[in-house]
Order: C-alpha cells, then structure tokens, then sequence
C-alpha cells in the first residue's frame, strides 16, 4: 500500500501531461486507478513510449503493457511513485527505493536528510532496509566530513543520528556505518546506488576496503534468551518476580521515545495507576525504578550501565516506540500493578522522569 507515504517535506508539482499523453496512477500490485491525491505507481502512454526491450517478450509485456481495468490501452509502468492533483503531477519517490518498515512507508531521501543533516560533521549518505532475522531493518552509510575527518568522535556521531530519525520520523536504526568521503556506490551519471550499499554492508565490503571508520549495530535476538530466564524466573516466588520481571525486561528490544510526531499529553489526562489484584508487596522507590530502565536499555545497547544517562531522553539513544505497550506491560508486572499508560513514555522521556513519576504512586 503506497498511500501511507511519511515525508517532511514540500512536494512541487511537474506540471500536466501533454494532450497525446496520457498518465495514470495505480497501484503497483492491484493495477488499479488511484483516486485523486493518492499516491501510487505512475503510468504513462502515449507516442513518446517506447515499444518495449529488445528481444526481452517478458519483461516488455511486464512493464511497457501494463493495463488498466476496462481500458484498451497499454502504459509504461515508470516505476516511479507520485500522485495527481487538479490534473497536475507529483513525483514523489522510487518504488524500489520505498522503505517499508512496520507497515508505514518511508522514503529513503526523508531519512537521508535527517541524518546528514543532524550535525555539521555530516556529508552524504544512504538509507537502505536489510532483512534480519525476518524483520526489514534501516540502516544507514554515513559519509564524514573531509575537514572532520581528524577530529571525529564516532559516537558522538551516532547518537545525533539515531536521536534524530527517531524523533522526526519515529524509526530505530539497525545499522550506523561511517564512512569516509567518496564511499558511496553511484552510477556513472552520479545517482545514488542503494541496492549496491545494501550489498556492501552485508559483504563487508566497506570494512574490507578500508572506507568504514566506524560502526555502529543495534543487537537483534539478545532479548528472547533473556525473556526466556525471565519466564523461569517468575515462577519462583513473590520474592524473585522483582528478580524474573528484571530478566523479562532484558528481552525489550526498544523503548519509547518523545517523538515530535505525538501530542503532548498533560499529566492529568492520564488513568490513575491501577493497584493490581495480586498480593501487595512493597513499592520499588524511584532509585529501584531507575536501575531497572537503566539495566534494561544497556542491555539492549550492550553498553555498560555507567553509559546510561538518566536525565537523556529516550530518543538520544536513537529508540522508536513500536514496543510501547509490550514494555509497560513488562514494567506494570514487575511494579505489580495491572496497567501503565503507554503514553508515559512521552510525558515523561527520560529513565529521570519517569522514575520520579512512578516512585511517586501518583
């Protein structure tokens, strides 16, 4: 589905089609008509269309044939998105380029932006989606900066790009790899290649050559093992389920972030913290609640503790919030308390903030 396009940017219109021509929008896998204003794939036919590929039957009839429901005539699938407005045309992307991830589209070009642009020690670079473990992933090849080539600080790198994909377009990167100016893949005419980048961070082949400074990669799969000890855990008593819930918590693979993209929420507006029907056992305080974020965010960061700033918010370490409501069912049982709001994880975005607010009882 391409009408659910996240972008942040302006779009300006190509003008209308001329008057022996004829373009369409439809959507790439049912090959029907858009309505006006929704994005799709676009078509075009007329005389300036090509007949098709040299001794390639196939592939012509694929993409120089295509057909609209009850229409004679054939279109160039031009493999490009866009949509129409008014009789105008807006391009909008590449089909191929389109990043899918949690069943929200993005463009490539929107994520690019960002990240260069999230600080001055930035060049170019690339977004591109890799399949791990069954799931699509972001990631990013990052070109430095020639003149800050000699004093570069990686990490510091890192955490502006994550922090910054995460809050404006609510995305978790998988993958961070610096590289140095003049490493990316490009066409002779000088387009960007982002199947070729896919390939060379899969083959190692920046790191192979020498152009990767750095890397950064987010563990995937850690957390089922330690879910696993958690479940074992939790049978053992009211005393261990402190003990379990904290092992269950090393499975969380996110937290939440404070994304621009949600409205604030006044802290009133919240449902009370509901007493669970369990055996009462004593409160965590605020200092127990801040260890058990602090230990579950470094082990999903596999960084040590002591690198874990309670007053950063959620999003500097680059977090999305597509596990909000699995994590506070983790953090309600282990507080022994039958729900937590999700939306706290905005309220309050820092392991500082919302420790003081669940110690509190409010």
């Amino acid at each position: 589905k391409t009408a659910n396009i996240v972008s942040c940017g302006n779009i300006v219109s190509c003008g209308s089609s001329l008057a022996d021509q004829t373009v369409a929008i439809a959507h790439p896998e049912t090959h029907t008509p858009c309505p006006d204003g929704e994005i799709g794939e676009i078509w075009v036919s007329g005389a300036s269309v090509a007949q098709g590929y040299w001794n390639q039957p196939q592939t012509t009839q694929e993409t120089f044939q295509a057909q609209l429901p009850n229409q004679s005539i054939s279109f160039l699938r031009t493999g490009d998105l866009g949509y129409l407005h008014q009789g105008e045309l807006f391009v909008t992307g590449r089909l191929k380029d389109l990043l899918i991830i949690r069943g929200r589209n993005h463009y490539p070009q929107d994520l690019e932006h960002t990240a260069q642009t999230s600080h001055p020690d930035l060049s170019l670079c690339a977004a591109f989606s890799l399949t791990i473990e069954g799931e699509e992933q972001v990631a990013i090849a990052q070109e430095v900066d020639r003149r800050a080539l000699s004093t570069l600080h990686p990490e510091t790198l890192f955490h502006s790009i994550r922090q910054a994909i995460a809050e404006h377009h609510d995305l978790q990167l998988y993958a961070i790899t610096l590289l140095k100016p003049g490493s990316l893949p490009r066409t002779t005419s000088g387009k960007l290649q982002r199947y070729a980048c896919a390939e060379c961070f899969v083959g190692d082949r920046w790191g192979k050559g020498g152009s990767a400074i750095a890397q950064s990669i987010l563990s995937v799969g850690e957390g089922e093992k330690a879910k696993g000890e958690g479940e074992k855990a939790k049978g053992e008593g009211e005393k261990a389920k402190g003990e379990g819930g904290k092992a269950k918590g090393e499975a969380a693979s996110s937290l939440p972030i404070h994304s621009s993209t949600h409205p604030p929420i006044h802290p009133s507006t919240h449902p009370p913290i509901h007493p669970s029907t369990h055996p009462p056992i004593r409160r965590p305080t605020e200092i127990e609640i801040q260890d058990w974020l602090i230990t579950h965010l470094a082990s999903y960061l596999k960084v040590a503790t002591d690198e874990i700033d309670v007053s950063q918010p959620f999003a500097y370490y680059g977090l999305d919030s597509s596990v909000a409501v699995s994590l506070t069912g983790e953090l309600a049982d282990w507080l022994n308390l039958d729900q937590l709001d999700p939306t706290l994880f905005w309220e309050y975005p820092s392991i500082e903030a919302l420790a003081r607010y669940l110690g509190s009882g409010e």
